[in-house]
């Protein structure tokens, strides 16, 4: 289900930032419970257009990004990516991650911050094909499942 790079983050428990920094704990790595619950959100719901807020180690864009090239989507940077703090704070770690898998292509990183300094207002917005399907989800709140009653999450 996880691609090879993501298996090695998660048995691993570290990786290698671009400049050769080495991040012993992960714990903005979401667990591999969340990973797999994103994954088969990502099959049922079939989005073309993705979001992200916060990228980290990248693990989140590595599952959502294989995702989109399971569903057989051309890579057409449809997995946009919100982290001003990628290239320093995580010195571009989720950037290597994807470029290791082959997967950069998907992702169309931003590296703004709110003005000020006040943080964005979080959400995940995801579009299916089917048409008027589109999902807010403020995080910390649950996921209401499909239109159609099924369970998006097996």
């Amino acid at each position: 289900m996880f691609c090879p790079v993501l298996i090695e983050l998660l048995e691993q428990g570290c990786t290698v930032g671009k400049s050769g920094k080495v991040f012993n704990s992960l714990a903005a790595l979401s667990t591999r419970s969340n990973l797999e619950t994103i994954h088969r959100l990502m099959l049922h719901l079939a989005p073309t257009r993705t979001l992200e807020v916060g990228f980290a180690f990248g693990g989140s864009a590595l599952v959502i990004c294989a995702a989109h090239q399971e569903l057989g989507h051309a890579p057409e940077h449809q997995h946009v990516v919100i982290d001003p703090y990628q290239t320093s704070i995580w010195d571009s770690c989720g950037l290597v991650g994807l470029d290791r898998a082959s997967l950069s292509d998907f992702v169309d990183l931003h590296l703004v911050q709110s003005p000020l300094g006040q943080r964005l207002p979080v959400h995940a917005i995801i579009r299916t094909r089917r048409p008027a399907t589109v999902r807010a989800v403020e995080v910390g709140q649950p996921i209401n499942g499909p239109a159609d009653g099924s369970s998006p999450v097996g």
